[in-house]
């Protein structure tokens, strides 16, 4: 038998873990946010320079390719994070974005997150390992390889920056639910 104050207990109890989430998430999101800038900001640093560097057709097609590609998805990241915020509750009395589109669970919303950029990072990894071999016969291929290979770390850090707001915004979650 439940006295009437061990409901409002329990009601307080699990008050502090959805406060800390709440803070959890409005810390991380815009870390999201930041860090899909800076990835839009090296691929575009990549095609304003590109003009200017020496390189074979063929590369330049390639990275052209790739950051067009790559811009793109995070431009569904950037969707998704706009959704994850929706999720968690971060809009209150406001419609939600795209409603209906996509997943309305969080963590699958971040699952979408992380398979999007995972997808755009190989290829670029990829391109990068196949510049630096072509780098080895063509000196004048060496620019471009150092231009990419820059651009390419500071994107690296960034998705890593990524997937940890990711992994706290899931921790957090993980707290809330258990509790729940």
């Amino acid at each position: 038998m439940q006295t009437p104050n061990s409901e409002d207990d329990a009601t307080c109890a699990s008050r502090p873990n959805r406060d800390t989430a709440q803070e959890t998430y409005e810390k991380q999101i815009p870390l999201l946010y930041a860090a899909t800038n800076q990835i839009l900001s090296n691929l575009r640093y990549i095609q304003y320079e590109l003009p200017s560097v020496k390189t074979t057709p063929e590369i330049r097609e390639a990275i052209l390719k790739m950051c067009g590609d790559f811009e793109w998805e995070v431009g569904h990241i950037r969707m998704e994070v706009r959704r994850l915020k929706d999720n968690l509750g971060m809009h209150p009395g406001e419609e939600p974005f795209r409603h209906g589109m996509g997943s309305d669970a969080p963590k699958e919303t971040m699952r979408f997150i992380n398979d999007w950029l995972g997808a755009q990072l190989l290829p670029m990894h990829d391109l990068v390992a196949r510049i630096h071999t072509a780098a080895e016969h063509d000196p004048e291929v060496a620019l471009i390889a150092l231009l990419l290979t820059e651009s390419a770390t500071n994107i690296i850090n960034e998705a890593i920056a990524l997937r940890e707001a990711l992994d706290a915004i899931r921790a957090a979650l993980n707290l809330v639910t258990s509790q729940a």
